[in-house]
């Protein structure tokens, strides 16, 4: 008898490569993963994908058999094209699957590897059990990768462009947007996303093709984000998350607000749902964004300010002027503040009268709990948001040009104001053109100075040289030239200072009066600019020692003459002309100068003597040198040249960096 075999009944497949049967031998042996091995069994792998050695990342037997591809209920098994959504070319450790790191499957499919904590996850699939061995390593998952990817169509908004025909504000083209894979990427590594791009002219981007699974999303229009104030609180973010914009008055009357809030601001989530919104209810940020399997999820964000007003446009001049004559009236305040403090830590002044300042008084103020700190420094910033309203949005208006450049000019002057003080107790500092400061690390101080002056620069070509009668409390072009004089003598720039001070003395506009007048009106010759009169209640007790006065000057003519002089002799020039003019009517003796050293000590003492209390004397001693031995039994230290940034601060804005010392 003779037997024959037709080719049907003769296997005539391959042997398995052996990395290949390796992981046949180890799947079928392992109870938690036989469904995917019988699977794994049936595929064909070329030879060119197996070379090298295989990593195979196994779902669990729960996984599959829940597992839902078109409609099907149960999956008792995976198609071949499936299994190979699983399998990546080559060895992949376990120390190789790092947190951001992309593997491409034989399948094609992409694969992106997330590290919390200690979990591994593929895809957002944890992995549960590994083995590698020198040809294979197989991860054990608790979730198939064999899902369809979805796609996240998102939107962005400006709410600051809110207006009642566009309720959300307008669509943002250009904004950046970013998706991370957890918060924690987000904390850790925020300059690098899974993925990101920016928006079209319609302020639209589609990210298509991606792993289903949770992400969390960041959009940014320049300055303006998606979510505010956020708290670094172990370890976590959390922040204020907008869900409307206040559309009416009846809105604001009805439902949760933050504080003084108005129309076309945001209506924040009321995560505790009490009726307000404050502190307690910051929620986690970034915010889910879940992309479902083989669907388009649509999301719309919007970005703008914790206040969007503080960026809406002006309606007419008078709008905007009442709006700046808002922030003079708050500047008063904060400028008495400043002038508080200056005494305070210097020895112009004790706090036996403000024992609310003792603890500058002794060097002893914390910055997580010092009131006085955090109000100086973010008032300061809430007042360059709202004059940067001013500079950005005046010109919209389209006014003649005289009128634009006093109110642009104006504000320039008063920002520049604004930035030099607080670089004067906190150094380098974050320039913030919009509305908020958050996300901006702080600039080097020459980097500082040269914003001051460039905006101070702008106030003394746009503005009068002086204001006069009803007029007389705004920035001029004369206050501007003594804050740039300022300015050079804090950067050692003497030359400068004396050009600044030989314009002022040499314009005419102003004189030395009587010790007696000068601080019974502000409408007097010596005056240069002066915010406001009164003083905070609180304060009276400091500005009223020894003497009566009615209001805090910014600048006088007085600090021209002192300036001019000491500018002059770090020049080698040693003419005692203004300190004597000083002295004569203070009823003091005649100085002459025979030395720079013996001229700068003159100096310092007139200093002293002609300006106390009014917010110079502890940054002129910082920076004579002085500081250490004349405060040093006061408790002053090295480090005390400069405040403490508010740890709040640095809360909400983690690019920011604390001062040495703190």
């Amino acid at each position: 008898m003779v037997l024959a075999c037709s080719k049907k009944d003769k296997d005539d497949s391959p042997p398995a490569n052996a990395a290949v049967k390796a992981i046949q031998d180890y799947l079928s042996q392992t109870d938690s993963v036989k469904t995917f091995g019988a699977s794994f069994q049936s595929v064909k792998f070329a030879d060119a994908d197996v070379s090298g050695g295989l990593t195979v990342f196994a779902p669990v037997d729960y996984a599959i058999t829940s597992y839902n591809p078109n409609g099907r209920i149960e999956a008792a098994s995976l198609t071949a094209d499936e299994v190979k959504d699983h399998v990546v070319k080559g060895i992949i450790k376990k120390s190789d699957l790092t947190n951001g790191k992309k593997l491409t499957t034989i399948s094609g499919k992409e694969l992106l590897v997330t590290v919390d904590g200690g979990n591994i996850m593929v895809n957002g699939a944890l992995i549960l059990k590994s083995k590698e061995d020198a040809s294979f390593a197989v991860y054990n998952l608790d979730n198939v990768l064999c899902k369809k990817p979805g796609n996240a169509e998102i939107t962005v908004f400006d709410a600051t462009q809110w207006s009642t025909t566009d309720t959300l504000g307008k669509v943002a083209a250009n904004a950046d947007v970013a998706l991370y894979t957890s918060r924690k990427d987000f904390i850790n590594n925020p300059t690098q996303p899974a993925y990101t791009g920016k928006t079209d002219a319609n302020g639209k981007i589609t990210f298509t093709n991606l792993p289903a699974g949770t992400y969390y999303l960041v959009t940014k229009k320049d300055d303006k984000l998606n979510f505010f104030e956020p708290a670094l609180i172990n370890g976590e973010l959390f922040a204020y998350k907008p869900i409307g914009i206040f559309q009416n008055q009846n809105q604001l009357s009805t439902l949760p607000r933050l504080g003084s809030q108005g129309v076309g601001d945001f209506i924040f989530l009321d995560a505790n749902f009490d009726g307000i919104v404050n502190t307690n209810d910051k929620t986690w940020v970034p915010f889910e964004v879940v992309v479902a399997s083989n669907k388009t999820v649509q999301v719309k964000s919007m970005v703008g300010y914790l206040k969007n007003q503080i960026a809406l446009p002006f309606t007419s001049k008078t709008d905007a002027q009442q709006y700046l004559t808002s922030v003079y009236q708050s500047l008063l305040g904060w400028h008495q503040l400043q002038t508080v403090l200056d005494g305070m830590m210097s020895d112009d002044a004790d706090c036996n009268t403000l024992p609310d300042f003792c603890a500058f008084d002794n060097f002893s103020f914390n910055p997580a709990t010092s009131s006085q700190i955090l109000l100086f420094y973010q008032n300061g910033y809430n007042y360059i948001a709202m004059l940067n309203r001013l500079i950005n949005n005046v010109p919209a208006l389209n006014l003649s040009s005289a009128e634009t450049n006093e109110l642009v000019g104006q504000a320039k002057g008063l920002r520049g104001f604004i930035y030099y003080e607080l670089a004067t107790y906190f150094g380098g500092l974050p320039l913030q053109t919009g509305g908020t400061d958050y996300n901006l690390s702080r600039a080097p101080v020459e980097a500082t100075y040269a914003f001051i002056k460039n905006d101070i620069g702008d106030g003394i070509s746009l503005l009068p040289a002086r204001y006069v009668n009803a007029d007389r409390n705004k920035i001029n072009a004369d206050a501007c030239r003594l804050l740039m004089a300022r300015v050079a003598m804090a950067q050692g720039d003497y030359t400068r200072a004396k050009q600044f001070t030989n314009d002022l003395i040499a314009g005419g506009n102003y004189n030395l009066m009587p010790a007696g007048s000068i601080f019974i009106s502000d409408d007097n010759m010596e005056i240069i600019w002066n915010i406001g009169s009164g003083f905070m209640t609180g304060y009276i007790p400091f500005f009223n020692a020894g003497s009566s006065k009615t209001f805090c000057p910014v600048g006088r003519f007085t600090e021209v003459l002192l300036i001019n002089t000491e500018a002059r002799v770090n020049l080698g020039e040693l003419d005692a002309t203004y300190v004597n003019l000083l002295q004569a009517r203070s009823g003091g003796q005649s100085v002459s100068f025979s030395d720079p050293a013996g001229a700068r000590d003159a100096v310092q003492m007139v200093w002293k003597s002609e300006m106390p209390r009014e917010g110079q004397r502890f940054a002129k001693l910082v920076k004579w040198g002085k500081a250490a031995a004349i405060l040093g039994a006061k408790g002053y230290k090295d480090y005390n040249a400069l405040l403490p940034i508010p740890t709040s601060a640095l809360v909400r804005n983690p690019m920011l960096t604390q001062n040495p010392g703190f």
